[in-house]
C-alpha cells in the first residue's frame, strides 16, 4: 500500500508573524499593513522574497527581502517612491499608537561574480529559444538562480519567475519549458545546498483539449522526516490555453 505523506513536514512559504495574543486588533492591523505594502511594492516591479513581521512592546517591525528586476532598475527611483508609499501607509495606522519600523534588505547586493557566472552558464545552456525577445526576463532568472544557489531566495519567488516565463509561451514550447525546469532542478541539486526538488504543472499542456499533469523530480524529497526543511509553494498562471497550476 502507498504511504501517506506527513503534511506537518511541509513548510508553506507564508509570512512569519511573531505576535502576542493580547489584542486581536493588533493582528488585523499588522496583517493588513504588511499586505498593502507588499502589494504596492510588487506593483512597482519589485519582487518580494520574504516578509517577516515582529511586534515587541508597542512597536511593529516589518522585514522585507526585495529583489529588483532588470526592467525597473534603470528607471526606478527607490528612495523617493519608498518615502511616498511608506509615509502614506504608516499614517493610516498611527491612530492605534502602534508605530511601524520597516526594514528592507536588497537581495541584489548578494550577487557575486563567481555565482553569477555559474548561474549564467547553467541557464543559457538550457534556455534554447525560450527567451526570444525576452532578454530582461533571462537576466532576472539568471540572478534568481544565483540567489537560490546561495540560499537567499525563496521557493515562491523562484516559482513566480517560472510563471512569468511560462505565461506567454506557445503550446509548441511547453516541452522545452519542462526540459528547462528539469535541467535547472538537476543543476541546483548538484551546485547548491539543495538536496532535492519536485516540480508539478497541471493544465492543458501542448494545447490538448483535456488537462493533464507533468511531474519533474531531482534528488530526494523526504516527506516522512520531521528533521527535513521542506519549502512548498504554488501559483496559478493564466495563459491563452487556460489556467495552469504550478507547484514547487
Amino acid at each position: 500500500m502507498s504511504r501517506i505523506s506527513n503534511l506537518s513536514t511541509i513548510r508553506f512559504n507564508l509570512p512569519k508573524y511573531n505576535l502576542p495574543s493580547e489584542n486581536i486588533l493588533y493582528y488585523t492591523d499588522i496583517f493588513f499593513l504588511s499586505k498593502v505594502i507588499e502589494r504596492s511594492i510588487v506593483k512597482k516591479g519589485v519582487s518580494v522574497s520574504y516578509v517577516n513581521v515582529v511586534r515587541q512592546n508597542n512597536t511593529f517591525s516589518i522585514y522585507f527581502d526585495l529583489f529588483y528586476r532588470t526592467q525597473c532598475v534603470s528607471n526606478y527611483r527607490f528612495n523617493l517612491r519608498r518615502q511616498k508609499i511608506f509615509k502614506n501607509f504608516l499614517s493610516l495606522f498611527w491612530f492605534r499608537k502602534a508605530y511601524a519600523n520597516i526594514h528592507i534588505v536588497c537581495l541584489n547586493v548578494f550577487l557575486e561574480d563567481n555565482i553569477l557566472q555559474k548561474s549564467n552558464f547553467i541557464v543559457e545552456r538550457l534556455a534554447g529559444s525560450l527567451f526570444v525577445r525576452r532578454y530582461n526576463l533571462l537576466v532576472d532568472i539568471i540572478k534568481v538562480v544565483a540567489l537560490l544557489m546561495c540560499n537567499k531566495c525563496s521557493a515562491m519567488m523562484f516559482l513566480t519567475f517560472l510563471g512569468y516565463l511560462f505565461r506567454f509561451l506557445p503550446k509548441n514550447k511547453h516541452n522545452k519549458f519542462l526540459f528547462f525546469v528539469k535541467g535547472l532542478l538537476i543543476a541546483l541539486v548538484s551546485h547548491s545546498y539543495l538536496k532535492g526538488g519536485r516540480f508539478e504543472i497541471g493544465g492543458r499542456l501542448l494545447g490538448k483539449p483535456r488537462a493533464n499533469k507533468a511531474k519533474l523530480f531531482a534528488g530526494s524529497v523526504p516527506l516522512q522526516s520531521l528533521s527535513s526543511n521542506i519549502e512548498f509553494s504554488k501559483i496559478h498562471v493564466y495563459t491563452l490555453y487556460g489556467a495552469f497550476g504550478l507547484k514547487l
